[in-house]
């Protein structure tokens, strides 16, 4: 792959990851409290864009009722791997 074509697959998925992210992070329902951390990105010719993002969200923080233990409970993180086009 020339230079030239990897500069153009890096540009094009740059923008693609820019528009995915937000879409994704609207879909999930979560609110984030940072902008996504990309990973593990494929850039390939003839192949799917491929990565990774991590976001840190607000947990959801579960308060007990008046009387009970005094414990608070917190939501599990939700991870997600997805090949893009």
């Amino acid at each position: 792959m020339s230079r030239q074509s990897l500069y153009v697959l890096q540009t094009d998925a740059i923008c693609s990851i820019s528009k995915l992210c937000p879409k994704i992070i609207d879909e999930s329902g979560h609110n984030p409290i940072d902008g996504p951390n990309i990973n593990k990105t494929q850039i390939d010719e003839d192949k799917p864009l491929g990565f990774g993002a991590e976001i840190k969200i607000e947990p959801e923080i579960i308060l007990p009722k008046y009387g009970d233990e005094g414990k608070i409970f917190f939501r599990k993180s939700v991870r997600s791997n997805n090949n893009f086009l």
